[in-house]
């Protein structure tokens, strides 16, 4: 059974409500730190902007090199891409140009974590109505990490979920009933069944 020692989060149009029922009921007091690289356009910060009832992490809106704490959702302030860097721990922001047509990608966010540290990644493309973070799923998954996709038939929109599911067949998907705590469970109950 792999741990997981980090959630990477994507997501374009629609994925607020993913994010909504993702981040309800987070009960693990070991929940892995996650990153999100979420296409959001509001005033608001991403995060302000949704009704998460019954969860307890803490929010951190990245501006300078962060190492990864668990409990802790990290957010990029608007038109910044965010990374990993030092194996997979640390987070950091830079400007650059856009890549796949996004600011933040997805992709970019994705295709920083391929070492020894996917191996213990989970990543998750939510609703969206582009393909960024395609080709950073495939990668991630190649180099070992656990990647799931939001259902496209429930999704807003469901370009981006059917473009990842595409790309790696073998993705769990994510239904409205699903949280990160469900969904981890359900990721180790399927691992302990293959290796008996």
């Amino acid at each position: 059974m792999s741990e997981i020692n980090r959630i990477l989060i994507g997501g374009s149009a629609g994925s607020i409500e993913n994010l909504q029922y993702l981040l309800h009921d987070l009960e693990f007091t070991n929940l892995p730190p996650v990153v999100c690289a979420i296409h959001y356009s509001g005033t608001l910060p991403l995060l302000s902007t949704l009704n998460i009832k019954g969860s307890d992490f803490n929010v951190k809106y990245v501006e300078r090199p962060l190492t990864l704490e668990r409990r802790t959702i990290y957010v990029p302030h608007n038109n910044y891409h965010i990374i990993l860097e030092e194996n997979g721990d640390q987070v950091r922001l830079f400007e650059g140009e856009s890549f796949s047509y996004s600011k933040p990608s997805i992709d970019l966010l994705f295709l920083s974590c391929l070492g020894q540290e996917a191996k213990t990644t989970l990543a998750i493309l939510l609703s969206g109505a582009n393909t960024d973070g395609q080709q950073g799923f495939l990668e991630l998954s190649r180099a070992g990490a656990m990647c799931a996709v939001v259902n496209p038939d429930i999704s807003q929109f469901s370009t981006m979920p059917s473009a990842g599911l595409k790309a790696v067949p073998s993705a769990y998907i994510v239904n409205k009933k699903d949280t990160i705590n469900s969904l981890i469970e359900r990721i180790n109950d399927t691992q302990i069944k293959c290796t008996n």
